[in-house]
């Protein structure tokens, strides 16, 4: 169970991450501005529940994997749609379904 819950985390920290560069690449930003983006809707969430929980250090410091699947998922985004523009008129918004679907977990 604990390798599942795991990768729902992911799941859910990729989601959160393509939001936040999405967000970044319309708004024009350069590559550092949309993994600043990803990185801060990926695991800022998480950050205040640990601060607010008193639990010290918070997991995205703790445990380094969730920032680094966020910049990876800017990164990859951002090169997506940088080299095919097109990409962003056809209304398609890929981090929709990653939310959905980050969504699931607190169903289980």
């Amino acid at each position: 169970m604990d390798t599942f819950t795991f990768i729902l985390e992911i799941i859910g920290t990729i989601a959160f991450a393509s939001s936040g560069a999405m967000i970044a690449i319309e708004k024009k930003m350069d590559i550092f501005g949309v993994n600043i983006l990803g990185a801060t809707t990926a695991v800022g969430g998480g950050m205040m529940r640990d601060i607010i929980l008193g639990v010290t250090p918070p997991a995205a410091f703790s445990k380094p994997v969730y920032v680094l699947f966020s910049v990876l998922t800017a990164t990859l985004l951002f090169t997506i749609v940088y080299t095919n523009p097109s990409i962003l008129d056809s209304g398609f918004k890929p981090s929709c379904f990653y939310v959905i679907l980050s969504d699931l977990e607190s169903l289980l």
